[in-house]
């Protein structure tokens, strides 16, 4: 990561540009896990390789994630605080593992012991929870990065 900010591409970046990349991440998430929730409740059946495509995906918004709050924190200027960068990345494990559960599910549903519709529409309950959670800790990570510092008391 340390050439990544190094690099003359990203000597323009900014926390903003961290930011939006973290929000497109949470909302690409939280777009296809509403679309998962729709379909359990109108009873679709979901096959292998649909479930398999949301675990990747999951997985890959993970990563997306990931990416851009580890390059905020690593900014010369407005980064990450190390103790928001440290709630939001045990976000981000916690997301990756709901992507590895989802996987897991999708390996059982060609079995003989498939997820039940309510197990897959409580999992996409909690998944929908952390997405939210993200998104407002991302929020409140950007608006305690980018406020001035109190000033100092006049003596």
């Amino acid at each position: 990561m340390h050439e990544v900010v190094n690099h003359p591409t990203c000597q323009h970046v900014s926390a903003l540009n961290c930011v939006d990349a973290a929000q497109l991440a949470i909302a690409d998430l939280a777009g296809l896990t509403r679309l998962l929730r729709r379909a359990i409740a109108h009873g679709a059946p979901l096959d292998v390789s649909e479930l398999a495509a949301v675990s990747n995906a999951v997985l890959r918004d993970a990563d997306r994630l990931d990416t851009a709050v580890s390059l905020w924190r690593r900014l010369p200027a407005d980064s990450l605080p190390s103790s928001r960068y440290r709630s939001l990345q045990r976000r981000v494990d916690a997301l990756r593992q709901h992507g590895d559960d989802l996987g897991h599910a999708a390996l059982l549903a060609d079995s003989s012991m498939p997820p039940t519709a309510g197990q897959l529409a409580a999992f996409v309950g909690r998944l929908l929870g952390l997405t939210e959670a993200l998104h407002q800790a991302v929020e409140a990570a950007h608006a305690a990065s980018s406020t001035p510092p109190p000033p100092a008391p006049l003596h």
